[in-house]
């Protein structure tokens, strides 16, 4: 019993704590603000918020300009633009990908942009019955 009330006493004070931080996360300013620069008209239709659909966008941004960068390596003159709508379900889970739009004829680059996306997992979101669609012009050039 004295051990039950210990923890309950810890666990407590720790989200006493941690709620009265100045320091709300630990996140990047721009994760908290808005998208990176390389995505342009950042659309969501569905119960997510922005700031959920931010959060969990942005790790995919980075890998997607990562994967950029490496193709620059072989062709230097490699930029345009690229317009995905991707339906996340509610769960967290990846649905539909679609490709609305592309400036780039390099198959293999669009195929290297989209499995990032594929493989990706958001938060998982408490109406059980909607998915949400984010729709998102990606832009890359030097």
């Amino acid at each position: 019993m004295k051990l039950l009330a210990t923890c309950l006493t810890v666990f407590c004070l720790t989200a006493l704590v941690g709620c009265a931080s100045n320091h709300a996360t630990d996140l990047p300013t721009e994760v908290l603000s808005d998208v990176p620069a390389c995505a342009q008209g950042l659309e969501i239709e569905g119960p997510r918020t922005r700031a959920n659909v931010v959060a969990n966008l942005c790790p995919l941004l980075e890998r997607m300009e990562t994967i950029y960068r490496e193709h620059c390596a072989a062709n230097p003159d490699l930029a345009g633009s690229v317009t995905l709508r991707v339906e996340v379900e509610w769960n967290g889970e990846i649905g539909v990908i679609e490709l609305l739009d592309s400036t780039f004829e390099d198959a293999e680059f669009l195929r290297a942009l989209r499995r990032p996306v594929e493989f990706a997992d958001f938060d998982g979101w408490m109406r059980k019955d909607e998915d949400t669609a984010v729709r998102c012009r990606l832009v890359f050039g030097r």
